[in-house]
Parts: structure tokens; C-alpha cells; sequence
């Protein structure tokens, strides 16, 4: 399921040859884990400490997760925030899906969720139900070949590759924003690759992604981190 406030497309392909020069891929920190959600075979999917960061009644959360099957993808898999004050009261529930192909790291990024007052935040409740699929659709390799902020600082601009072997279907954009003391302020969210119907291996297109969080928080000093996360393809 895709959110229409994520679908930001790709802008363009550009056709290059495999087996080229690029930028390594980038690759979240791990962060350590808080909650195990069992799947079917045992092995725990792992969910790390949620974070959060917001201004004018909008707030982005973030939550490290990791898929430890080294076979199986974790396929559409659902997942709960529930954001609650210092007493308990509940300001917000997001509810959403998630993918991990097999050994995968991400996060689940929930960006513009409307609570009126972003400071009165205090916990994020995450429930997430592995849906573990095998299937023999490899996933492809992916990288990111160039990123950059915009204009304002207020969306990530770049490229990413498919360096194959299999065609990424939809390819998920995640963006994760820091300060200088490493706290973290934002992220954005999108997918690459919609408007063309995939991304066939030895192909490369852009993206762009908008930015949810503290927007007074936005300097020359922040870092921000990209990955690029294949979906499954349709028929898999």
C-alpha cells in the first residue's frame, strides 16, 4: 500500500551500462533493539527505539527495524504507532505496511502525521506483525548514486541505480535528518521508479523526496542519510 503523499515518482531515466562506477550504497545505522516481533519460523524481526520530531501541529516518527532471515522477504507487513502524551492519552495512531527483502535493514517512517501539539509528545507505541513470504523473485541490488538537498533545504534530490540482476517494481526512498549533536529532527519519505512502471536492471532514476519534522531545527550543519529499499514485484 502506498500513501499519496509518497508518491513522488521518479523525474527521469537515465540509461547507463551495468557493471559501471558508482557510489557505494548506503546502509542505516543499527540502532539496538527494544522489541522482537516472532516470525512463523522463530526468528525475530527485530524493532528498535522510536524517535520523533515535529513543528507546526506536524510530527515525523521513525523506527529502526531489521529482517534477520537470510531467504525470506517480510512482505506488506503491518505495523501501529500510537503517539501518546506524558499522561497517557493518545494524540495519534498511524497504521501502515511495511517490506524488508531477506537480511534487510530499514526503517518505518511515518512523516506529517497531524498532532496539534508536536511539544506534548512523550511516547510512540509500535506494534508490528511480521509477514514472512518465500518467494524466488532475487530483489534487486540497489545504490544510490548521487544525493543533494534542495532548494531550502526542504527535499533530498538525487539518483539511484538498479544494479540488477532482477527489475525493482517500486523502489522505497527513505531520508533520515540530523542535527550536529546527532539527534535526530526529520525524514522523507517516497518512492522511485512509479511512473515508469519499474525499474528494469542497468537503469538509473531520480527522486525526490520532501522533508517532515522540526523545520527550525534545518541548518548547514544537519547531516542527512539515504536508502533506497526494493519492493516486491507484482506476481511475487
Amino acid at each position: 500500500m502506498i500513501r499519496q503523499s509518497a508518491l513522488l515518482g521518479a523525474l527521469l531515466i537515465i540509461m547507463v551500462a551495468c557493471g559501471g562506477t558508482s557510489a557505494a550504497s548506503t546502509k542505516p545505522p543499527t540502532t539496538s533493539t527494544t522489541t522482537p516481533a516472532a516470525t512463523a519460523s522463530g526468528q525475530a524481526v527485530t524493532v528498535g527505539k522510536p524517535e520523533w520530531a515535529g513543528s507546526d501541529g506536524l510530527l515525523a516518527v521513525v523506527v529502526p527495524i531489521q529482517n534477520p532471515d537470510p531467504k525470506r522477504w517480510m512482505a506488506s507487513s503491518p505495523y501501529s504507532l500510537t503517539i501518546k502524551d506524558a499522561s497517557g492519552s493518545i494524540l495519534a495512531v498511524q497504521q501502515n505496511v511495511v517490506t524488508l527483502p531477506p537480511d534487510g535493514s530499514s526503517w518505518i517512517v511515518e512523516t506529517g502525521v497531524p498532532v496539534p501539539d508536536v511539544a506534548a509528545v512523550a511516547s510512540v507505541d509500535v506494534q508490528l506483525t511480521p509477514k514472512m513470504k518465500s518467494t524466488p523473485y532475487p530483489g534487486p541490488t540497489l545504490t544510490i548514486v548521487q544525493q543533494n538537498l534542495g532548494p531550502g533545504q526542504n527535499q533530498i534530490l538525487g539518483s539511484v541505480k538498479n544494479d540488477g540482476p532482477s527489475k525493482a517494481g517500486q523502489i522505497r526512498i527513505i531520508g533520515i535528518f540530523r542535527d550536529a549533536s546527532g539527534a535526530f529532527i526529520g525524514a522523507a519519505d517516497g518512492y522511485a521508479g512509479l511512473e515508469q512502471g519499474g525499474v528494469a536492471a542497468c537503469m538509473t532514476v531520480t527522486f525526490q523526496s520532501s522533508f517532515s519534522g522540526d523545520t527550525s531545527k534545518r541548518s548547514p550543519s544537519m547531516t542527512y542519510q539515504v536508502q533506497a529499499i526494493p519492493q516486491l514485484v507484482d506476481g511475487f
